[in-house]
Parts: C-alpha cells; sequence; structure tokens
C-alpha cells in the first residue's frame, strides 16, 4: 500500500509512512569498483534527475529500506519562483522503485528541500515549502529569523531575530548594505541547543560567516566561530562541534577544528593533511570515525569520498567520481555522503555515470574492522 498524500503544516509537510511494505526481493544495479574500492549500487535513473542534498539529514528510514530524494526534471540553471521539484524516496527492497510524497517550491541545489526523516519517527518526513516571499529589502530584520514551529498544532513564534544575529558580539566589515541571514540549523543530540550560521555580505564583494549557538528557545546565544571562517560543521556530541574554519592553531588555511560549545573554545585540529579540509562530513555512532568527500579535483575533476579514522589518523577513499564540467558553481553537484541508519551503506550524488545527477549506494562493511 502506498502512502497517503502528504499534510500541510505551515511551512512544512508531514508525511504517514504506515504500511509501506512491498513485498519484493532487492534488485538493482550493482558494480564492483577497481581494486579493493568497495561495492557501488546506482538506485535512480534517467530521465529525471534525483539528488538528496546536504549531508546532515536523514536520509535512510530506520531499517534502511527507504531513501528519501528530490526530482526534478532540468539542471544547469538555478531554480525560478514557479520551479517545483517532486519529493519522494526509493523502496531499496523493491526494484528501487520511486514512491512519490509530495511536492515543493522551496528548494536549491545544495540542500534541495531539507527534505529528512523526522528524527525520532519510523513513519514521518519533513521537508519545506514556500507560502510567500517576503522582507528581501531589509538587510537585518525584526521580523524574520530562527523560528520554533510546533508541527502538531502549527504554532509558529520567532525565537532568535536576524537583527539581534546582527547586533551580537563583532561583527566585522559590517556595513550599510550587508546583507544577514541565518542558515544551516542542526540540532545537538539531546536536542537542548542548535547551530545556525551567521553570515552577511560584504560591500566589495564576498561574505563572512560566524558559528553560533543557542538554547531551543533562543536563549544562551554563543558565538563560537567569531572570526568569520566557518563553514561545514556536525555535532560529535552535546558539548562539542566539529567545523571547518581557518586561522586556528597556528593554521592559516582551512582545515578541521574541533571546538567546545562555548566562546572561542578549540579544541584540536582533527585530520590534518589527511582528512580534507573542504569536506562534508559526519561521524559514525561511535564518534572514532568520519565520512567526509572532496571537492572536484585535477582535470578529471574526481570528487573522492572517503572514510577517515580519528585515533589512527586513516583515510579510506570509497571511490573516485568525475564530475563533468558543466556541474559548477550554484549547480554543482558535491556528492555530499550520507551514511544509512545501520551505518552499512554511504548514499552520495553523482552525476559520474552519464545520466546527470542520481543517487548511488556504497556499500561501506567490513571496511571499518
Amino acid at each position: 500500500m502506498h502512502p497517503s498524500p502528504p499534510i500541510t503544516r505551515r511551512r512544512f509537510h508531514r508525511q504517514a509512512l504506515a504500511g509501506a511494505a512491498l513485498a519484493c526481493g532487492a534488485a538493482g544495479r550493482s558494480v564492483a569498483a577497481s581494486g579493493d574500492r568497495p561495492r557501488i549500487r546506482t538506485i535512480t535513473q534517467g530521465p529525471a534527475h534525483h539528488w538528496f542534498g546536504y549531508y546532515d539529514k536523514l536520509q535512510f528510514s530506520q531499517d534502511d529500506r527507504f531513501v528519501l530524494t528530490n526530482r526534478v526534471g532540468f539542471e544547469h540553471r538555478s531554480p525560478l519562483a514557479d520551479d517545483v521539484i517532486e519529493v519522494g524516496m526509493i523502496d531499496t527492497e523493491s526494484r528501487d522503485e520511486w514512491i512519490p510524497l509530495g511536492t515543493s517550491k522551496a528548494w536549491c541545489w545544495q540542500q534541495g528541500c531539507t527534505l529528512q526523516w523526522l528524527p525520532g519517527h519510523a513513519s514521518k518526513v519533513i521537508w519545506n515549502d514556500r507560502e510567500r516571499d517576503r522582507f528581501p529589502d531589509v538587510m537585518a530584520p525584526d521580523e524574520t529569523g530562527v523560528t520554533h514551529v510546533d508541527l502538531e498544532t502549527g504554532t509558529e513564534r520567532l525565537i532568535v531575530s536576524h537583527h539581534e544575529v546582527a547586533t551580537t558580539g563583532e561583527v566585522m566589515r559590517n556595513g550599510p548594505d550587508s546583507k544577514h541571514h541565518v542558515y544551516h540549523l542542526l540540532h545537538s543530540p539531546n536536542g537542548r541547543r542548535f547551530i545556525m550560521l551567521h553570515r552577511w555580505t560584504l560591500g566589495e564583494g564576498g561574505f563572512l560567516t560566524r558559528l553560533l549557538t543557542a538554547e531551543t528557545d533562543g536563549s544562551g546565544l554563543r558565538i563560537v566561530i567569531p572570526n568569520g571562517y566557518a563553514s561545514h560543521f556536525v555535532w560529535r556530541d552535546d558539548g562539542h562541534i566539529l567545523s571547518q574554519s581557518k586561522g586556528w592553531l597556528g593554521n592559516k588555511n582551512w582545515g578541521n577544528f574541533l571546538f567546545a560549545d562555548e566562546a572561542a573554545a578549540v579544541v584540536e585540529e582533527v585530520g590534518k593533511d589527511v582528512l580534507d579540509p573542504g569536506g562534508h562530513f559526519s561521524y559514525f555512532s561511535n564518534q572514532d570515525w568520519l565520512v567526509s568527500d572532496t571537492y572536484p579535483k585535477g582535470p578529471e575533476r574526481l570528487q573522492t569520498p572517503h572514510l577517515y579514522q580519528i585515533s589512527t589518523n586513516r583515510r579510506i577513499d570509497l571511490g573516485s567520481f568525475p564530475c563533468p564540467k558543466e556541474y559548477q558553481g550554484e549547480w554543482r553537484v558535491d556528492t555530499h555522503p550520507r551514511v544509512s541508519r545501520t551505518e552499512k551503506w554511504v548514499c552520495i550524488d553523482s552525476p559520474h555515470n552519464g545520466a546527470g545527477r542520481q543517487l548511488h549506494l556504497i556499500d561501506i562493511r567490513g571496511l571499518m574492522g
């Protein structure tokens, strides 16, 4: 039985998936990579283009059977206001069948519509949709920012405004035309605090970014990375954050640094010269292993997802995937590796097989012994 249509809750969609049981053996397109590389299985195919987006969201169902994905019919241009993407999931135990869940008009190529399984639920999915356009010309508005939403009632309240963030602490090189916004929210494992990136534009072009944390009611606002150089991040545990930054511990370049959830409290640099300094990383449950990736490198523009063991400073590459040169800038395809719930699979987005952006599963069983 296929799921019922999605239930709309203001800016969010929720989808009940109970009873989505299709009895069929697993079937997929599985290929063995060269040498000691793991097996790779492509679970989506054209003519539509499929991708999940960012690396810090729950893509797999609790039993790893259903894999969430976005789907669209075009590539290589910016989304327009009326461009709608489909939202659905792949049943990996039923010939990789596409199961539609709904649509979204609030999306981008890098993050999709922040589609994910609702944490703590086995049968609910959540994603963003757009109600209307508001406040585009205000540089740091009081009326927008981080909003707390009750998914059961739809009640919402603003807990941290853009104006509050833009006037907290030192905001270097801030000018009258600097546009401020917060994004990339991520709860701590215990759900008591959350991360946000505060980004603002510079008059001469470009931008700077700080990393802040706060309680879930918006109180206790704390600037963890104040110097304007913060990028990919993830919670290691409730008190520590692994984030890319630069200018710490004698390293003037970008690197991966572990911070305590305190003001400018850097602890150590992780994986210097081994773990890629520009990758998108996630911890495994034992906190000794990470999965990450690279941006396209070399004349073949190879992207290399990899595992990394912290205790031994060991890296295991999972494959090298050529990314055609037309995938650049805003509509590039980062692999954004996501670990399955059982930690047997890593899913990546990649256009390497000539069919546009598609989802590929990498079998990592036995690699971290």
